[in-house]
This record gives structure tokens, C-alpha cells and sequence, in this order.
């Protein structure tokens, strides 16, 4: 038997079979490369958007000294009613996102789930809010903790 793979057959003689598939291969190969690939990234991003991303997400907000920065953090909290809805921005997608919660289920509007990253997020920004914390306090304990250097380059200019 020989030792070459897909290349021959006992006999020595090449394998008709596997040279088909590799030329069917070869010449629509190409075409369905860019829609594998697209496939792929759908897929991967589906798959990467779960309630632990959002936890993440939330943790790097919350540790944020700019809160409202759509560049340092993913989401961006736009409005919070406890136990009804949140708007959040969504840095990645770059589109607001609408969370409702109904009977103490949350269920994201964009991703129509109850289990993404945006949902996890919220549940994180309604446990805090359980423990008494309001977005308000938590957006001014983020301006105390910025410098003044960079509080005073933030400020509007007249």
C-alpha cells in the first residue's frame, strides 16, 4: 500500500476519485470562500454574545471613568428604569438597543434573546441598582475619580 494520501490507490495508480474532488475543489473553492467566510464571522459573533460578554461589558463600564465614552466601552447605559426597560448603546453594532423586562425576565429587542451579552449587562445594572445604587451616583462617583487635568479638558468651550 502506498504511503500517499488521496494520491493513489494499492495498485499504485492514481485514484480517480480523489482528483475529481480536489479540481471541484480548486474551481468553486474560490466562490464560497467569501460566503464561508461570512457565514463564519455571523457565527462567531452569535456564539461570542452571551450573558457572561455582558458581565464583562458591565465590569469595564462600571470601572470606566468615562461613562458615557462610546469608544472605551461597549455599551453605553442611555436609560435604565428598573424592572421595565434599558437602552444601552452598542459600541460594536453601533445601533441603541432596547431591553425589556417583563415579570423579571429581561429580553433584548435587538438580538431577540434573553440570554446575550445586552441582557447580561442589564441584569448586572439591575443587581446594583438592587443594592441601592443609582446610574446618577455611579456616572458622579466616576467624575470625582477623573483628574482635574482631564476634567478641565473636558469641559465645553464658549
Amino acid at each position: 500500500m502506498s504511503n500517499k494520501k488521496d494520491e493513489s490507490s494499492e495498485d499504485d495508480e492514481p485514484d480517480q476519485d480523489s482528483a475529481d474532488h480536489r479540481s471541484y475543489g480548486n474551481q468553486h473553492g474560490r466562490e464560497n470562500l467569501s460566503s464561508v467566510n461570512e457565514s463564519l464571522e455571523k457565527a462567531f459573533k452569535i456564539r461570542c454574545n452571551t450573558l457572561d460578554m455582558g458581565t464583562m461589558a458591565f465590569i469595564h463600564w462600571l470601572n470606566s471613568t468615562h461613562k458615557k465614552s462610546t469608544i472605551e466601552n461597549p455599551f453605553v447605559v442611555k436609560d435604565f428604569q428598573n424592572d421595565k426597560c434599558t437602552v444601552l448603546w452598542d459600541s460594536g453594532v453601533q445601533a441603541e438597543v432596547l431591553v425589556e423586562t417583563k415579570e423579571g425576565v429581561p429580553m433584548c429587542r435587538h438580538c431577540n434573546a434573553d440570554d446575550c451579552a445586552h441582557v447580561g449587562f442589564t441584569i448586572c445594572l439591575e443587581q446594583l441598582h438592587g443594592r441601592g445604587e443609582t446610574l446618577e451616583s455611579i456616572e458622579a462617583e466616576a467624575e470625582v475619580m477623573v483628574p482635574p487635568s482631564e476634567r478641565i479638558a473636558r469641559l465645553p468651550q464658549d
